[in-house]
């Protein structure tokens, strides 16, 4: 399915009516105001996850498709299909809950989603093309489906091809009660997960340039939605993109800290530093005040926060980012750029303030 998009600028309507672009480096979705949501490269979602793998030596797999799980099935419920229309759904066509699936996830830049086999109340099985990251899409897929159909689920897939198979069979009923104890867990993990996505601060600035129709921020221009093949990718850089949760990440990260009993930010931080210096080797360097800016606009596109204070040295990095999307992340992707441009090893102390200002210094070691 086609996304609908904006005359003037070609953006996909939906971003602009079902989100809220206040500016200041954040994105929040439209009916759930403190959802915060970002932009952030597939590639390092899934090597995100293979690495912490490694460092805490037990899988992952499980936190990521309750979270997944968790936050599809509310967006689903509250801004999809909310009240009796998701019930309704339950007795129209296929083809009409293929066109909405389709539409979805194209939006997110999820793959290419094709239901194959749907057995109401019992089985339903889906082929996904170009998935940006199997585990995390079976989540969602378990979400969506456990949703239209108000029952919990098995899930499994297997590689076919090039493709994946998600396989879900749905279980019997529960009593009114264990339904009314599930749905009570679900409202608390949300409620849990949207307390840490920081809002934006109240100091104004003035946003970026905006589209004159939909009003949205035109360096959006910068991603390409391919609506054939479910994936959203930077016009010069063919890195893909998903429009993501932050309520996903989060909960997903405070789930392995709770049964690791480990703090994950500073692997976090050695893992993002990493990923941008492995991604980022072949870049030309030229002008180093240019790369920084044209990251400070990319952070800002991105959802992650607002550059508001820059300072850069011979052997140093001084940054004030506001609204501050995970920190740990954020500092090591700068320290990655950083060493990148300079060609040293560098150390990094960063701090949020009471301002929700986050304060990072770099300098070489």
């Amino acid at each position: 399915m086609t996304l609908r998009r904006c005359k003037k600028c070609g953006l996909p309507r939906k971003l602009a009516s079902g989100f809220h672009w206040p500016g200041e480096g954040t994105i929040f979705t439209r009916d759930e105001p403190n959802t915060r949501m970002i932009f952030i490269e597939a590639d390092y979602l899934s090597n995100l996850w293979t690495q912490l793998e490694t460092a805490l030596d037990q899988p992952v797999t499980d936190a990521i498709l309750k979270s997944q799980n968790i936050a599809v099935r509310t967006y689903q419920e509250e801004n999809v299909l909310p009240g009796w229309q998701r019930f309704a759904l339950g007795h129209l066509p296929i083809r009409f809950l293929e066109r909405m699936i389709s539409s979805e996830v194209a939006l997110y830049g999820i793959g290419k989603l094709e239901i194959v086999e749907y057995r109401r109340g019992k089985t339903m099985v889906i082929r996904v093309r170009r998935p940006y990251d199997i585990v995390s899409v079976a989540g969602g897929v378990r979400g969506m489906s456990e949703s239209i159909e108000g029952k919990e689920s098995e899930i499994a897939w297997t590689r076919e091809g090039g493709d994946y198979i998600i396989s879900l069979h749905f279980k019997p009923l529960r009593s009114e009660y264990e339904k009314r104890e599930l749905r009570s867990e679900v409202e608390e993990e949300e409620k849990a997960a949207t307390k840490t996505s920081a809002g934006p601060s109240s100091s104004r600035h003035k946003a970026g340039e905006r589209c004159s129709s939909c009003g949205l921020p035109i360096e959006l221009k910068d991603l390409r939605w391919r609506d054939w093949e479910g994936t959203i990718v930077h016009r010069h850089r063919e890195n893909r993109y998903v429009f993501y949760s932050g309520y996903i990440f989060q909960s997903t990260v405070e789930e392995l800290e709770r049964s690791t009993a480990r703090d994950l930010d500073p692997i976090i931080l050695d893992i993002s530093k990493d990923f941008v210096r492995q991604h980022v080797r072949h870049m030309p360097i030229g002008d180093r005040d240019l790369v920084y800016q044209e990251f400070s606009r990319t952070i800002s596109m991105s959802g992650f926060g607002e550059v508001v204070g820059f300072n850069r040295g011979g052997s140093h990095l001084e940054m004030a980012i506001r609204n501050p999307y995970l920190p740990p992340l954020l500092a090591g992707t700068v320290m990655g750029i950083f060493e990148h441009v300079e060609g040293e090893l560098a150390a990094v102390e960063y701090r949020t303030t009471d301002a929700k200002t986050m304060e990072l210094s770099i300098r070489t070691t």
